[in-house]
């Protein structure tokens, strides 16, 4: 892999990451309410 690929994949982890880490959040809120 080139630098740029690397890179690129490392930030598609990145976002995916904090996407699970919102959805997490969003389902304990809702059974919270």
């Amino acid at each position: 892999m080139t630098g740029a690929q690397r890179d690129m994949t490392l930030t598609i982890m990145h976002l995916v990451e904090m996407a699970k880490d919102m959805v997490d959040n969003t389902i304990e809120n809702l059974q919270t309410q």
